[in-house]
């Protein structure tokens, strides 16, 4: 009796250990979960409130850590697009500085 157990809890354990079986089960999973959560959350219960306000902070504090890269890239891209935009304004007016002054110097030879 006890074999034909075994053999059972093998067969659960290799069909979600497949891949598409896996896949199904933990977005049922999540599903479920989430159901349970909002139905709890209705009720208004002390200990679903404190989950609530964790699950909060733990989203909002992850999201700030992950966006930490992208604003990192963004901010340095529009920091060296002013430099570059300022450099070639600066550039052209060297430029036209710079012939009006070989104007001025040949006038007054």
């Amino acid at each position: 009796m006890e074999s034909s157990r075994d053999d059972f809890v093998i067969a659960i354990r290799s069909a979600f250990l497949k891949r598409g079986t896996q896949q199904r089960f933990s977005l049922l999973t999540l599903i479920l979960v989430s159901v349970i959560f909002l139905v709890l959350d209705s009720f208004n219960f002390k200990v679903v409130n404190y989950v609530n306000i964790v699950i909060k902070e733990i989203v909002y504090r992850s999201s700030f850590i992950v966006s930490g890269p992208e604003n990192f890239i963004k901010n340095n891209y529009s920091t060296i697009h002013r430099h570059f935009k300022l450099y070639g304004e600066t550039s052209d007016n060297y430029k036209s500085d710079i012939k009006n002054l070989y104007l001025w110097i040949f006038l007054l030879k």
